[in-house]
């Protein structure tokens, strides 16, 4: 009787690429009686996801009346999956849907859907609105100058413009002094009114400075 030889395999020899959800196959062949075997590959599964912020992106902004827009743009992922976001009141448990717009601390939840290659993950950022700036200005065509008449000066919020809201107050000033009084001046002379505006739940405090007349009534 003739003695069989043993087997000797060559290398594997990948026929399907196993992919997350489906398996692959190898195969190889003997070099000596060319048997060819074949055998399964597991499937890989799913990859693990992240999400981070790209370098250099803030998420923090100044109030100006709307609410924070983030986008999928901002932050990095290891793998595809639709982008959603919801928010949190520091302090609180609740997460919301609707993007804040007051000034405060929040946090936003950055969540990555699964996808046919990746697991489904979320990452959580902190971020603040702050208080925006202020600022006021002269309406346009309000004159500040006036005739003497005997009254004192009058001004009003009214007359002048501001970025937020907070509560207005008005000093004066002479030209040449370096005083700043509550009281409004009636006397012929050149000033200067200092509009404040105290700071609000939304914007910070801020002031200007305007410069005005009063000038001698005429004679006949």
């Amino acid at each position: 009787m003739k003695d069989k030889a043993k087997h000797t395999f060559g290398n594997w020899t990948v026929t399907k690429q196993p992919t997350a959800t489906e398996k692959g196959s190898r195969s190889h062949s003997c070099t000596v009686c060319k048997k060819k075997v074949t055998e399964e590959i597991p499937a890989t599964g799913k990859s693990d996801n992240t999400v981070t912020l790209k370098e250099g992106v803030v998420l923090d902004k100044m109030y100006d009346g709307t609410a924070v827009m983030f986008k999928a743009e901002q932050f990095s992922f290891m793998g595809t999956g639709a982008v959603t976001f919801k928010f949190q009141v520091k302090g609180s448990t609740e997460w919301v849907d609707k993007a804040p717009m007051e000034v405060g601390m929040y946090q936003v939840k950055v969540m990555v859907a699964e996808s046919a290659s990746y697991k489904a993950c979320e990452g959580m950022f902190p971020f603040e609105i702050n208080k925006g700036d202020n600022a006021v200005t002269l309406k346009e065509g309000v004159m500040l100058n006036k005739t003497y008449d005997g009254t004192a000066v009058m001004f009003k919020a009214e007359q002048f413009s501001f970025m937020g809201t907070g509560a207005v107050t008005f000093k004066f000033q002479m030209k040449g002094s370096e005083e700043w009084v509550d009281e409004a001046p009636m006397e012929v002379g050149m000033y200067r009114v200092k509009v404040m505006v105290a700071e609000s739940a939304s914007y910070k405090a801020c002031e200007g400075m305007f410069d005005f007349e009063i000038t001698s009534a005429s004679t006949m």
